[in-house]
């Protein structure tokens, strides 16, 4: 059951949109003395707007219940804590 649709939608383009960011712009650069040459937003390329592509999001209904999808999206994010170094 989605309680407020819209704000699902809306997290899940926010998340497609600092993927994409992460895809496009994600490199930080140092100088060879060590130090990050990115200071702020002037120096550091940000997804714009015009760089997202249209999403459509859609919520569909599921006769499952609803501990069975939070089990499977616990565990998805467990594997990636543990791909990335996490506990």
């Amino acid at each position: 059951m989605a309680v407020n649709p819209n704000v699902i939608k809306a997290q899940i383009e926010g998340v497609l949109g600092y993927g994409l960011d992460a895809i496009l712009h994600g490199e930080i650069t140092l100088t060879e003395g060590g130090a990050v040459e990115q200071s702020n937003f002037h120096n550091y390329a940000a997804l714009r707007i015009n760089e997202m592509p249209e999403v459509e999001v859609e919520i569909i209904k599921s006769d499952a219940p609803q501990h069975v999808w939070a089990n499977r999206v616990h565990h998805l994010l467990v594997q990636q804590s543990v791909m990335l170094g996490g506990d």
